[in-house]
């Protein structure tokens, strides 16, 4: 439950705060994972600068989020495997 105080940044944010089984961080990174294996895909192809340096961004945003996912989900749940 969301105490009186508490703010989220987003519903994904609230709800890796419930999810003590960790189903939902794992569909997540699931997708995350997916995605990026995609977009990497796109990076051996032929590319011109421009579009070699959007598909690197993509590729990095894609692997940073995997990365606050997975922080966020351990801040939440860590305490209690103490």
């Amino acid at each position: 439950m969301k105490k009186k105080n508490e703010v989220f940044l987003s519903n994904v944010e609230e709800k890796l705060k419930n999810d003590k089984s960790g189903d939902y961080r794992n569909e997540i990174m699931h997708i995350l994972l997916e995605e990026a294996l995609r977009i990497k895909a796109l990076k051996q192809k032929e590319n011109t600068v421009e579009e070699y340096n959007k598909i690197d961004g993509i590729l990095t945003a894609l692997v940073a989020s995997m990365e606050v996912v997975d922080k966020r989900w351990s801040l939440f749940h860590e305490k209690k495997h103490k």
